[in-house]
């Protein structure tokens, strides 16, 4: 007796609306968690100087107010409530269900690629801010220009890793949505 995953496709399909519902719903809390402000209120170390202390006021100000991370969190809700739509179409085996995923996939490593230059363009100049913060007296043996260059281009190649993964995973799904075991599955007449 054939259950519904032993038929060809249902697996790849399965494991595809399964992934893109998990990507969808952390990117909308991530994305209202942009749009909400920071969860964690940013402040200096207990004891800090006044100088840590209106560092991380700038920061905070910046993160919370610059209209690019308000965009951010915005598109970030948009793309990643479209991977949501189209993994519910994809489960109801919907005709245009594949059309919705590849569309909502290829949105979605757009954004990818977009987030890591947003947040480059309002980090980085924060950067001597965010060394600032830290009030370390062991910071102090090296120039700030050094340590402020090395925050900078650690923060850029976090965002940059962080980028690549998201579109290897976007390769992967964009992947199993062309496969015909899985275009078959879908309009696969119920019965």
């Amino acid at each position: 007796m054939a259950t519904p995953l032993s038929l060809p496709g249902a697996k790849a399909t399965l494991i595809l609306s399964l992934a893109m519902t998990v990507l969808g719903v952390a990117g909308v809390a991530s994305g209202y968690g942009e749009l909400a402000g920071p969860a964690v209120a940013l402040e200096a170390p207990a004891g800090a100087s006044e100088a840590a202390r209106a560092a991380a006021d700038t920061v905070r100000e910046t993160l919370t107010g610059h209209p690019l991370v308000r965009g951010l969190g915005a598109a970030n809700l948009v793309v990643s409530a479209l991977l949501v739509l189209a993994s519910f179409t994809l489960t109801l085996r919907r005709p245009t269900a594949l059309w919705w995923c590849q569309q909502a996939i290829v949105a979605n490593a757009l954004f990818a690629i977009g987030k890591p230059i947003v947040r480059v363009m309002t980090l980085l100049p924060l950067a001597s801010e965010l060394v600032a913060i830290q009030d370390d007296p062991s910071l102090t043996a090296f120039p700030a220009e050094m340590v402020t260059s090395a925050m900078q281009g650690g923060l850029t190649g976090w965002f940059v890793l962080e980028a690549l993964i998201l579109l290897a995973v976007y390769f992967i799904l964009f992947r199993l949505a062309r496969r015909d075991t899985v275009r078959a599955f879908v309009s696969r007449e119920p019965g």
